[in-house]
């Protein structure tokens, strides 16, 4: 399942990088800011 909108939700953001293929056709990095 698409599972970006999700996390979008939790303040994740998508990076433009590429995956081993292991991971799936649909599978992004994704990264959030940690507070201070």
């Amino acid at each position: 399942a698409d599972a970006v909108p999700f996390w979008a939700r939790q303040g994740f953001a998508a990076l433009p990088a590429a995956l081993p293929p292991g991971y799936g056709a649909g599978a992004r990095l994704m990264e959030r800011a940690l507070r201070d």
